[in-house]
Formats: structure tokens, sequence, C-alpha cells
């Protein structure tokens, strides 16, 4: 599932969101979550109408993104049994996305998690990810593993990481990295999760004191 938040200063909507996406988190197997927010940071002089075209466009290359690690042929595939095994209870996620030059490898990743669709994101965390690696037919396999590495080294030791890899002739000294992490933790909703739990347990008290 993908959803959207409002702006924050939208206030009372921006609240009833939060909360509507704690119930969609619970029924949903992974929750891939997109703030308007960002878009203050990506296309800030932008006119509205345009800005959220941009917003269109980023969760529809996100589902794309998802199609074509599944179905493109890859050197290193990433078949939906891979998929289902990190995502299934994958609880929130988000994508990360970079492309750059092939011999910055490194470079890349840390652009990728410097510019997260969601405001406030702690990725180490992250229970799972799905890491895919676009590049060129001369790309070395040292641009690769070091692309990798770097996105691991920011998780946890016993998160289960997926890697694929493709080679598309118009990446020529070029690398794509698409990273899907599961089982992360954003503020946002944890004060939710919190404020839930306490009003249930003062329900509690209070349908114990009526008896």
């Amino acid at each position: 599932t993908i959803a959207t938040l409002p702006f924050k200063v939208e206030k009372a909507r921006f609240l009833k969101a939060k909360k509507g996406l704690v119930k969609i988190m619970n029924a949903s197997n992974t929750l891939i979550v997109i703030e308007n927010d960002k878009l203050m940071e990506v296309v800030p002089h932008l006119p509205l109408n345009k800005a959220f075209m941009v917003m269109d466009q980023l969760m529809s290359y996100t589902i794309m993104s998802f199609v074509d690690v599944v179905t493109k042929p890859s050197i290193i595939n990433v078949d939906l049994t891979d998929l289902r095994s990190v995502m299934e209870r994958g609880g929130l996620s988000t994508i990360l996305i970079s492309e750059g030059e092939i011999s910055d490898p490194r470079g890349i990743v840390i652009d990728a998690l410097n510019r997260p669709f969601v405001m406030d994101m702690d990725y180490s965390k992250a229970s799972g990810a799905v890491i895919h690696v676009t590049m060129g037919e001369d790309a070395p396999l040292s641009s690769m593993y070091m692309a990798i590495d770097a996105i691991s080294s920011f998780l946890k030791k016993e998160a289960r990481i997926i890697i694929g890899a493709r080679i598309a002739p118009e990446f020529e000294n070029r690398m794509r990295i698409l990273v899907i992490l599961t089982g992360i933790k954003l503020p946002i909703v944890e004060d939710v999760i919190k404020l839930k739990g306490m009003e249930e347990k003062n329900k509690r008290m209070y349908d114990i004191h009526e008896i």
C-alpha cells in the first residue's frame, strides 16, 4: 500500500491522516509513506499544480520501480518470493532512489539516504531491504559491491537483505540505486500509536471503575 500525508501546516487534516495511517498500516503487509512536505525540499519554487504533479509522478515511478525489479531480466534476479519474504509483514516502509556516476557508488548511496520520501526516518532500525542496482554494460563488479556494502552498513546486522542487479545499455558510466526499506520507524506514526495505546488504557481503567 502507498499512502501520502498532507502538509503538516494543515494541522487537523494532518492529524486525521496520521490516525488513518495507523489503521492502513494495521490492514497492510507493507505501507510505503510519502509526505507532501518533501515537495518543499524537492520543488519549493514550482507552482502548486505542477508541484502536485511531481508527487503523482513520484507515486507512479515508485509503482513502476517495483514492477521493473521483478519483471525485467536481470543479472541478479529479484523474484516475487524474494520480494514477499522482505515485504510480508514489513510494516512501515519507504523507497530510496538515486542515480549518478558509476565512479562514485558511495556518493550515490549517501544522496539516496539524504533524500528519503519521508521526514525524520530512522532507517537504522529497518528490518529488511531490497537493494536493486542498474548500471551499464562495462560497469565493474566493484562499483555494485561498494554501493550495496555502503547501504548495508547503515542497517542493523540482523536485517534481511535481498540484492538485485540489472544491466541496461542506456546507463553508460552511470548507476541507479533503488532501495526498498521495510520495518522503519517514523516519529509521526509512533506518536499516534502511543497516544492510541494511552487512550485504550484509560478506557479500560474507566470501564473497570464503572463496574
